[in-house]
């Protein structure tokens, strides 16, 4: 199982780890690190610029403020990070 280890070098200590927690390891570690690089920028960027309440580039047109918000659309789109770890 040689050709089987993946993302040598950031991942290769959590690749190692992988077999604790009965299994669980591996998906544990992908999804704290997920939360620690990828979703505590995100937000803290959104809530900064919210904080000035000001844009350097707006890109909305007026049929943007038309088009109704569907909010369960933001499933399919959310449910996409439930399949990188996979």
């Amino acid at each position: 199982m040689t050709g089987m280890r993946p993302w040598r070098g950031f991942w290769s200590g959590t690749w190692r780890r992988r077999g604790g927690l009965n299994g669980h390891r591996l998906t544990l570690e992908v999804f704290l690190i997920g939360v620690v690089f990828v979703a505590v920028p995100y937000f803290s960027t959104n809530n900064i610029a919210e904080a000035y309440l000001s844009t350097v580039f707006d890109p909305e047109i007026a049929l943007d403020r038309q088009i109704p918000v569907w909010n369960w659309t933001i499933l399919p789109y959310a449910l996409l990070y439930a399949f990188y770890p996979a």
